[in-house]
């Protein structure tokens, strides 16, 4: 039973039920508040026919009730299948389709998305039911081999693949990571992973299973630098991971991180340069790896500044790790080979795919349980180190996500239009983007129907940045097609240098220079859409900062994502109902009035004969030199650079007024003082 992940909850709740265990837009939830809402979410369940390993889809906005919702599935003995409100419905009944879903559970608003789903419930429209369910907890005899959920990812066929996972696998895997990160009840977890990604299961099971508590951003929060950047810094979290998109997009909001904090970078590979950034900016920094088939992450290593490579570093507990050639046998010392993964964490293979399991999943004489072939290619280096080289596949990430080419291509060719179809990765690090190459017919498909296509079908980050055209695919020598030309083969006039509906009003104009400053183009068709034109979160933030620095407004991440295409921000710029309020840069003048706010404490101040009532004071103790002319310099730098350092307060004939003025010298002295009796020591 204690292998269980509810149960490790319950127990949780048992030992501190006024305990916080989730944080979400600005109201905390106990565990006895989350547990009593899951116990009659988890009732109710069972009463609709929902047992052991049947499966349940959680259609659902980030909050609370996501939360609650996963965790009563869990706890009535079903699995929970994640699904994202932000992928096109026709990709989600695709996968619903897959997985034989007959119940799901969704937010309000989207009860009428899922046609396929016979006992589809709205978690707002059932709340009244609820409350005849028991708040006591069911304590079902559940088989820790039951699967906990099924994660579908992108599949070469075009059809997801579902990755099945077990209660046991994941309990290993939070013990061992609890074990590295000495993960205690007073920590605090902030997630920020979409449901659909396997990196949610550590954000929620793992505060949840160790007594903790969870930050939970929603979607918006998560994809925007300065928002984010505002919620680290109002909630103060101890443990935060993300996928170094989503790290360099904090780093470029502004964010000088916590020395508290211990940072996970995982999703995909990551250079040294951001090592350093993060380094500088935590207390610890944990390279994660491992692929979802095998639970979240296989691997952890502790990067540090100036470090010459990101490792991947040693097994979790009771996770083997084989190097093995094309016949799986173990290659040389310090040779390269493929990963092969064993031990506890590892699943027991896709839904309803026996072709692809077989496939991926080994069975191995001597060998206990399954071995899950990655599709990475790594060696351990000269100071015994595992480092990752590359995919043995056309199995990609891009910004963390998981992406198969085949899913892109499959999708297109099925168009009558498309002979072949064969995506293909560009670019390095962030910037990253997926091209696709086309032999059509006797006519081509235009790149707007393409986009069209995909759209109905795929989720925004499997969608092209560039469509090429072609009368023949390159050919290797063994008549396969040469990807690796494609890949370095410049992209042609597609984008740079295509004919163009041209901006017309000033604010498209403006616009547009600003999105070729980003983007990296000649050209910008009004029509075009940002991410289309290879956009991501990172390329978004440094656009919204130039638009708002330069035409003064102030426009979100949520404003972005609404109007994708340049003809729709000029609009939404033009029309002034930005989400933001912009408070407007006030003109050079003498003088300002001050606020009433300002106006009660000038007076309190003047009417005190001490004049401090409103001085604070501190103390610090500087451990070796302490240079004053550099300490004058700072403070001189500082007072040039904020004018509420030079301003003053003054009343004018009964005029209360506040002066910015151009140069302020501030005092820095020098005093020496006798401390034998030890009082400023005891201060201090």
């Amino acid at each position: 039973m204690n292998n269980l992940i509810h149960v490790m909850f319950e127990d949780m709740v048992r030992k501190n039920p006024q305990a916080k265990a989730v944080y979400f837009a600005g109201k905390e939830y106990t565990y006895d508040y989350i547990n009593k809402a899951s116990n009659r979410l988890a009732g109710f369940l069972r009463n609709k026919g929902v047992n052991e390993g049947t499966l349940v889809g959680v259609y659902m906005d980030r909050s609370q009730d996501m939360i609650i919702s996963m965790m009563a599935i869990l706890k009535a003995g079903g699995t929970y299948v994640p699904l994202d409100p932000k992928q096109p419905v026709k990709r989600i009944n695709l996968i619903a389709e897959t997985a034989d879903l007959k119940f799901a559970i969704c937010s309000n608003g989207y009860q009428n998305d899922l046609d396929t789903i016979d006992n589809f419930f709205c978690y707002h429209d059932i709340e009244g039911q609820l409350n005849n369910e028991s708040p006591e907890d069911l304590n079902l005899d559940i088989n820790e081999d039951t699967l906990s959920y099924v994660i579908f990812t992108s599949g070469s066929t075009g059809v997801p693949k579902g990755v099945q996972i077990r209660h046991r696998n994941v309990i290993n895997f939070v013990d061992s990571i609890a074990k590295v990160l000495e993960f205690k009840n007073e920590d605090r977890f902030l997630a920020t992973a979409t449901v659909t990604f396997d990196m949610s299961v550590l954000e929620i099971f793992l505060p949840l299973c160790k007594g903790a508590e969870i930050i939970l951003s929603d979607y918006y929060t998560a994809i925007n630098g300065r928002e984010l950047k505002k919620l680290c810094e109002e909630t103060d979290p101890t443990v935060m991971q993300a996928t170094p998109s989503t790290w360099y997009m904090l780093i470029e909001s502004g964010w000088m991180g916590n020395n508290k904090l211990q940072a996970l970078c995982g999703g995909e590979s990551w250079s040294t340069q951001l090592g350093d950034l993060l380094a500088d900016r935590c207390g610890k920094l944990w390279n994660a790896y491992g692929p979802t088939e095998a639970t979240v992450y296989v691997t952890m290593s502790l990067y540090k500044k100036g470090d010459k490579a990101v490792v991947l570093g040693e097994a979790l507990d009771n996770v083997d790790l084989y190097i093995w050639d094309e016949n799986m046998q173990p290659v040389e010392d310090h040779k390269p080979g493929e990963l092969y993964i064993g031990g506890k964490n590892v699943g027991c293979g896709y839904f309803n795919n026996d072709e692809k399991t077989e496939a991926a999943f080994k069975t191995v004489p001597g060998i206990e349980g399954l071995v899950y072939k990655t599709g990475d290619r790594v060696f351990i280096n000269d100071d015994g180190m595992l480092e990752y080289i590359e995919r043995v596949d056309f199995q990609v990430k891009i910004r963390g996500y998981r992406i198969e080419l085949g899913d892109i291509e499959n999708c297109l060719e099925k168009h009558e239009s498309i002979k072949q179809a064969v995506a293909v990765v560009k670019g390095e690090g962030e910037d990253k983007i997926l091209a696709v190459y086309l032999r059509c017919k006797e006519s081509d498909i235009s790149r707007k129907e393409v986009m069209g296509l995909l759209k109905e079908s795929l989720p925004y980050y499997m969608i092209p940045q560039a469509v090429e055209y072609v009368d023949e695919m390159p050919m290797t020598d063994n008549l396969k097609v040469n990807r690796r030309e494609l890949m370095e083969r410049p992209l042609s006039t597609e984008l740079s240098e295509r004919e163009v509906e041209e901006a017309v009003t000033d604010t498209e104009k403006k616009v547009a220079e600003i999105w070729k400053k980003v983007l990296g183009l000649k050209v910008i068709d009004r029509n075009d859409d940002f991410y289309e034109l290879g956009g991501h979160s990172l390329k978004a933030i440094k656009a919204l900062n130039y638009i708002n620095d330069e035409m003064n407004i102030s426009l979100g991440m949520k404003d972005f994502l609404s109007n994708r295409t340049l003809s729709e921000m000029a609009s939404l710029i033009d029309s002034g109902s930005s989400s933001n309020i912009r408070i407007e840069k006030a003109e050079v003048r003498p003088s300002y009035p001050m606020s009433d706010h300002e106006k009660r404490m000038f007076i309190a101040h003047e009417m005190d004969d001490t004049k401090i009532a409103y001085n604070v004071t501190e103390a610090m103790k500087v451990e070796g030199e302490l240079k004053l002319e550099t300490l004058r310099d700072c403070m001189a730098f500082l007072a040039d650079r904020y004018e509420i350092l030079r301003t003053k307060f003054s009343d004018k004939n009964g005029d209360y007024v506040q002066e910015i003025v151009d140069k302020v010298t501030i005092p820095v002295d020098e005093v020496t003082v006798d401390d034998t009796d030890g009082s400023i020591e005891k201060y201090l």
